[in-house]
């Protein structure tokens, strides 16, 4: 399972973390990056061109390349963010990512949290960048950016409690969630929820979410150098041997089958 970002659009990536001592600024400079910005503590005011943009703790935003950008930290307390940036072949190229018609922030997502963490592992244990495993991670974060921040970019369902239901999933499937959770959000009983899941997706609510967790598992075993037990334990897989178990029964091959195909088509 591919990420839905064209890969060949892409020349590179940097990522990093940094803090911002207090009355900090950055800029003016000139965007060249698909750049998404996590902060995590202290505030920035972001002027993009005419317009700007506060980030406060918690929140994510995606920086488009060919903007002029100034950025001004927090008057009281020092302001850390980390960061993900994506260097395009050209400013036009990955049409699927222009933001004028999304919120232009949201809330950071568990998942996106450990992708940075990951990356920041990865680096830490010696690999480059712009290694191969290290740029499907970060590509993978800006998909599930480009997901959550526009509902239009992923299938729509047919019912509108079904769709609070995922995007729950979708920013929490990393953690516990359980049958009452799921219920809880779409505003509906547990039997109500089951019979409408089975009518429009024909599984259950909790066989969405482990379908769900297993397509992440996927996107990471085919496209990073995590192990099975990382990747189990960021998709919201108790044991690797259950991420293992359910992985099998969807393709028929072991994770470690799938890693070692993905290794020999690279």
């Amino acid at each position: 399972m591919k990420p839905m970002l064209d890969r060949s659009a892409i020349t590179g990536m940097n990522f990093g973390s940094v803090v911002y001592p207090v009355n900090g600024t950055l800029g003016p400079r000139i965007q060249s990056d698909w750049q998404l910005v996590l902060l995590h503590s202290g505030w920035v005011k972001i002027t993009i061109d005419d317009r700007q943009l506060l980030l406060e703790p918690g929140e994510v935003c995606l920086l488009e390349p060919g903007h002029r950008e100034y950025f001004q930290f927090s008057q009281e307390s020092p302001s850390w963010h980390r960061w993900i940036a994506l260097r395009p072949v050209s400013p036009d190229a990955c049409p699927e990512l222009k933001i004028s018609a999304w919120q232009l922030k949201i809330r950071i997502i568990t998942g996106m949290n450990q992708m940075m963490d990951n990356l920041m592992q990865l680096q830490q244990a010696g690999l480059p960048d712009d290694h191969p495993s290290m740029l499907h991670i970060g590509m993978a974060a800006v998909e599930l950016y480009r997901t959550a921040a526009n509902p239009a970019a992923s299938s729509a369902l047919r019912h509108p409690a079904l769709d609070h239901m995922m995007n729950y999933i979708r920013l929490n499937y990393s953690g516990k969630i359980g049958l009452a959770d799921l219920a809880g959000v779409a505003g509906l009983s547990r039997e109500y929820l089951i019979r409408l899941c089975r009518q429009y997706n024909r599984m259950t609510p909790m066989q969405m979410l482990w379908d769900y967790r297993c397509q992440q598992g996927l996107n990471l075993l085919n496209g990073s150098g995590l192990t099975v037990s990382t990747i189990a334990e960021s998709c919201g897989f108790a044991a690797a041997c259950h991420f293992s178990r359910m992985i099998r029964s969807r393709t028929g091959q072991a994770p470690g089958q799938i890693r070692r195909q993905a290794l020999q088509l690279e």
